[in-house]
């Protein structure tokens, strides 16, 4: 497979990835920014592709431990060979296997936090040729419900669940989660001021009653298409988005 090697928060992080298919995004910055400076214990990147997300959490909190589970065995070892060029090595694992499977290291609560950036194209495509799609096409029968509520399973009692999903999906993971977790903070996603939002960042606390909070958006570009002030100090500066900072 043909790779790149891409700079991220200035230089700061290096990621060797596909050349071509599915890529990091956005989503896998946004969904890391919500991950508090201050978090220790464990967590686990579910669906983890090259190990961004865990690899931008551990940059930014001194005190976790990751885990990643890929199913893809190439982009598996693509994860393990970026958290050594990042030497964060020591501090990680990846799984290469079924997010779903029964492996000793994915037990029931077992996580202080899992984070996930779902499959979430329709399963029409799951045997596209487009590569970018297979990868993130959620397997037949499963429904992005379904996989966070095996996310959820993961969380420890008073665990935290981090997600971004687009907001079409935002209804029926909310309904998974009643009954299951509370202090779901919801942050919606606009590309620009006046536009729908497109993705939600979404954090809900296992076996929590606290009460449901909808946040301001985080609006992603200016009028000129630049990044906006907030997504330029995420995305450039590798800073955090402060409303996620208590979810400790």
């Amino acid at each position: 497979m043909e790779t790149t090697i891409d700079d991220m928060l200035g230089g700061r992080v290096r990621i060797r990835q596909p050349a071509k298919g599915y890529r990091v995004g956005t989503d896998a910055v946004l969904l890391a920014a919500t991950i508090p400076s201050d978090a220790r214990g464990t967590l686990l990147d579910m669906g983890c592709g090259v190990g961004i997300v865990g690899i931008l959490a551990l940059y930014r909190a001194a005190h976790l431990h990751m885990t990643g589970i890929e199913q893809d065995e190439v982009i598996s070892n693509l994860a393990r060979q970026n958290l050594d060029d990042n030497q964060l090595s020591t501090r990680a694992d990846i799984i290469h296997g079924d997010v779903f499977s029964q492996s000793p290291k994915l037990q029931t609560e077992a996580f202080d936090r899992v984070v996930t950036n779902p499959p979430f194209f329709a399963r029409q495509h799951h045997q596209s040729d487009d590569y970018r799609r297979r990868a993130r096409s959620l397997p037949d029968q499963l429904t992005i419900a379904q996989w966070a509520y095996r996310a959820l399973l993961l969380v420890r009692h008073g665990g935290w669940l981090h997600m971004v999903v687009p907001t079409q999906y935002l209804p029926e993971i909310v309904t998974m989660l009643d009954g299951r977790a509370g202090g779901i903070t919801c942050m919606p996603v606009m590309p620009k001021a006046h536009q729908p939002a497109s993705r939600i960042l979404l954090a809900a606390r296992r076996n929590a009653k606290a009460a449901f909070r909808l946040l301001p958006p985080l609006v992603m570009h200016k009028a000129d298409g630049s990044y906006s002030d907030q997504a330029e100090a995420i995305a450039r500066d590798g800073g955090m988005l402060e409303d996620f900072s208590t979810l400790c």
